[in-house]
């Protein structure tokens, strides 16, 4: 058995981190709900739940392509994470109107993009992904 290329376990870790993420806004949506309703949080507690879910399901196919070495997991990963750094912005402009800090999320997302990016394009990631036969 070979041994997991670090690239690899980074990549697992960003995915883990932003599904633990998730989880933490669906469990503070679920125990906040009553004081999201009575504030009348805009777009709701539903969409918060839902966007949750999306996001903890896809990371949860993230992962089990990374452990069971699918050949297109390079580009799900790439598709993803352009994916939901897109939602990010999208949700934080339309929804959440907070521009203050503006430049730290724009320049971390950038970070984490480069970074997946920069990972993916290891040689031992694409060995990875080889298949024995």
């Amino acid at each position: 058995m070979r041994k997991t290329p670090s690239p690899i376990t980074i990549l697992a870790m960003i995915v883990l981190f932003y599904m633990i993420l998730n989880g933490i806004r669906l469990l503070a949506t679920i125990l906040n709900w009553k004081i999201l309703i009575l504030y009348g949080s805009f777009p709701g507690p539903d969409y918060m739940i839902i966007v949750s879910l999306v996001w903890i399901f896809i990371g949860s196919l993230l992962m089990l392509c990374l452990i069971k070495r699918y050949s297109k997991t390079q580009l799900l990963i790439t598709l993803f994470a352009g994916l939901y750094s897109t939602w990010f912005w999208i949700d934080r402009i339309t929804f959440q109107h907070q521009f203050h800090n503006f430049l730290i999320s724009l320049v971390g997302t950038s970070i984490m993009l480069l970074l997946i990016i920069l990972l993916l394009k290891r040689q031992g990631t694409k060995i990875y992904f080889q298949r024995e036969r």
